[in-house]
């Protein structure tokens, strides 16, 4: 018993010695290298390449509760073995000495700031939707606040154009300490458009799972769309993501249910679609919350030839000269409303292969991943 007890003890004050790690460029993550996150793990592996002495703390990976982890990173290191010293889980309490920090989301942020203040580190975020990020929240309003007036803040990045405007107006910061950058660094493989000529119209919803039943991703509202066609046989639908018969709230027997797909393997099964339905919700996750204009699987849609049928109550797509109608088509949540609008597309009335290649036309340069990460990095070789 006396050796198990200085044994432990020797295993506790091993753990609790902090290590010192120096770098130039220090990222913070919670789920990295999660391949799902296909955006995140492009900019990551864009910065590891591009910057010197970048180092990448990964804070949740060996969490108990997700085995993939541990492949994620194993199939990381295989794949960028030169890299994979610079990829490493230790907690936050340890000594970080870098020339600028950085990390993605609101809630990566509240983590870190901690670690970004006491360290004294110079520090650049990018402020997606999602994340624990809500407009006009008390809450999250007061650590914005604070985090922009740290004397250690130095830019934040955006990607929606209501975000630009609520960040510029309500806290005031300079301009130039504010980059609007739509969309996120996908990696998108090239895919011939031409247009579908077929049968049987078919209809595809995607999206990670978020809340119980897909409330905030209107896969309610997807749910009853196809109920209404349930014994119409020129039309047919899918979920791709994290949904299953358990999340319907009708009975349905006319959707077809593939599980969460890699982004390598994602466009190939988009292809077979013509229409991506996507009636998201904001507020739903918490008042303030929202989603992208359009999502990040939307976009893997459009790529491939979809056209788009999706809501925008921030009115995102002004800013990005998407006309309704004619590079997508708007929808609300009413069940009713996209009903006509998909009967209106049974009867002839809608080229939806003109639609989709105009919307792909605008879209496509938007997110382009070199495009996206020459002025990423642009900003944060600025700060360095």
């Amino acid at each position: 018993m006396r050796f198990f007890h200085f044994f432990n003890n020797k295993l506790s004050d091993f753990l609790s010695q902090k290590i010192r790690l120096d770098c130039d460029f220090l990222i913070f993550d919670d789920i990295f290298p999660n391949p799902f996150s296909d955006w995140r793990y492009n900019e990551y592996v864009y910065y590891l390449k591009n910057i010197n002495n970048t180092l990448v703390i990964a804070n949740n990976f060996y969490d108990s509760s997700n085995y993939f982890n541990k492949q994620w990173v194993s199939d990381f290191k295989l794949a960028y073995p030169e890299h994979s010293g610079k990829l490493m889980h230790v907690g936050l309490n340890n000594i970080f000495n870098s020339k600028l920090g950085y990390c993605l989301f609101y809630n990566n942020l509240v983590k870190v700031f901690p670690v970004f203040e006491s360290m004294h580190i110079p520090f650049v975020f990018t402020l997606y939707p999602g994340g624990g990020f809500k407009m006009f929240d008390e809450k999250v309003e007061e650590n914005l606040a604070r985090f922009f007036s740290s004397k250690y803040f130095r830019h934040v990045i955006v990607n929606m154009p209501h975000v630009y405007e609520y960040i510029t107006s309500k806290f005031k910061i300079d301009k130039d300490k504010c980059t609007y950058i739509y969309g996120a660094p996908l990696n998108l493989p090239t895919v011939d458009f031409f247009p579908r000529k077929r049968e049987v119209v078919k209809v595809v919803f995607s999206s990670h799972k978020y809340s119980s039943k897909g409330f905030d991703k209107g896969f309610d509202v997807f749910n009853k769309v196809a109920k209404h066609f349930e014994n119409d046989n020129r039309i047919s639908f899918a979920v791709v993501g994290g949904f299953c018969k358990d999340d319907l709230i009708v009975n349905c027997e006319n959707i077809e249910f593939i599980s969460e797909l890699l982004p390598d393997k994602i466009a190939a099964t988009f292809s077979k679609y013509d229409i991506i339905l996507s009636p998201n919700r904001s507020h739903v996750l918490g008042c303030g919350s929202f989603d992208g204009f359009p999502t990040g699987s939307v976009l893997h849609a459009v790529n491939s030839g979809c056209m788009m049928m999706v809501t925008d109550e921030w009115d995102n797509a002004k800013t990005l000269n998407l006309i309704d109608g004619v590079d997508y088509l708007r929808i609300s949540t009413d069940t009713y409303q996209i009903v006509k609008a998909i009967e209106n597309i049974l009867d002839g009335n809608v080229s939806v292969s003109h639609i989709a290649e105009s919307g792909r036309n605008k879209l496509i340069h938007h997110i382009d991943l070199d495009n996206q990460m020459k002025k990423r990095l642009k900003i944060i070789n600025h700060y360095l």
